[in-house]
Formats: C-alpha cells, sequence, structure tokens
C-alpha cells in the first residue's frame, strides 16, 4: 500500500508540474531603448482586467522592427513618434546605474528618462507588445 501511495504521489508532482510549464519556456526576448512619455494605469479597465494589463508606458524613440512586431508597428501611423508597450505581472522594473540594478516599484518610471527594455509579443494579442523587464538607465 506504501508504495501505492508513493506512485500516486508522484504522477500528482508530474502532472503540477507538467500544468506549471508552459509554452513561455522557449520566449524570445527582444531588447530595445525608448524614452519615457507617460504612464497609465489600466487597472480598473474592464477590458484590461481581462487581458490582465496593469499598466500602459508610452515612449518614443522606440521602434520594434521584427517580423513578430509587424500586427503591432501596422496600428501606428508612419508619422507616430510615440508607441507603447504593456506593464503585465510578469514585467520586472530596475533601475540600472554603473554595474548594479535594483527593483523598483512601476511608480517610479514616471520620473524616468531613457529605458531598456526586453519585450516580447503579447501572448493575448498580436496587435500588443509585452514588456518582460524594464531598466531605468541612469548613467
Amino acid at each position: 500500500m506504501n508504495m501505492r501511495y508513493d506512485a500516486v504521489l508522484l504522477v500528482l508532482a508530474l502532472l503540477c508540474a507538467a500544468c506549471s510549464a508552459s509554452h513561455r519556456d522557449n520566449e524570445i526576448a527582444y531588447r530595445y531603448t525608448g524614452e519615457f512619455v507617460t504612464l497609465v494605469d489600466q487597472r480598473k479597465e474592464p477590458v484590461n482586467k481581462k487581458m490582465r494589463v496593469e499598466y500602459a508606458l508610452q515612449l518614443k524613440n522606440f521602434d520594434p522592427t521584427e517580423d513578430v512586431f509587424a500586427k503591432y508597428n501596422g496600428q501606428f501611423q508612419t508619422y507616430d513618434n510615440n508607441k507603447h508597450v504593456e506593464i503585465t505581472k510578469r514585467t520586472r522594473i530596475y533601475e540600472y546605474t554603473g554595474n548594479t540594478r535594483r527593483a523598483v516599484p512601476v511608480e517610479d518610471l514616471r520620473n524616468a528618462g531613457k529605458l531598456e527594455l526586453w519585450i516580447t509579443p503579447y501572448e493575448r494579442s498580436e496587435y500588443m507588445i509585452e514588456a518582460l523587464e524594464i531598466y531605468i538607465l541612469k548613467d
């Protein structure tokens, strides 16, 4: 009976591991820079609650060029200088100075200038970009 109990526990553990793994394990992130324009809190917007978007970060001098961003780029006019990325629960924000980084709250972006972003197409919409990591550049 003890062996049967161990087998059931092993199967449950394997199922849990399989369920927690996602296609994001092989996710590709793209590095870009941009300059802060504005940060909009999206947490109370019904459509963004459903999309799991917490903030929209508007940037200037941000122009992702990979083919995976074609639909995203297609929604902007060629003369648009500002574009935006979505900040989700997965997004991590850091202040980067010299050789060190430290985690900071999203509100620190409001005082930012130049940013480095690691982005990926947002899995919930091919017209959106999710920021995975944002670095506030202090140097």
